[in-house]
């Protein structure tokens, strides 16, 4: 692993341009504000009986999550999904919390 601690898997996916779909739809439908986040999670589990190992686990999730703000209201969506998804989901979202 590199000294940014980050890994080259990670760093390789297509970040940027996922941030920038995201960004300019939520422009498009007249977003105020919105960031894009995207995370990586790896956990590992070990379980021991008797200082022996029985079982060892190791997981891997990347999602992203997108918020907006539009008329004055949050909206957010996240999951491991398609961006375009996100973004509708966080505008309406935010629509929805904006109405009087």
């Amino acid at each position: 692993m590199p000294a940014t601690g980050l890994d080259p898997a990670f760093t390789a996916l297509p970040l940027d341009a996922l941030a920038d779909a995201a960004l300019s739809r939520a422009r498009e439908l007249g977003a105020e504000h919105a960031d894009v986040r995207v995370e990586r999670i790896r956990t590992g589990d070990i379980a021991l009986h008797a200082a022996r190992l029985e079982t060892s686990h190791d997981d891997d999730e990347r999602g992203v999550a997108v918020r907006l703000v539009y008329d004055g209201a949050w909206g957010l969506s996240g999951a491991a999904a398609q961006t375009a998804y996100l973004i509708r989901t966080a505008y309406w979202a935010a629509r929805y919390h904006a109405l009087p």
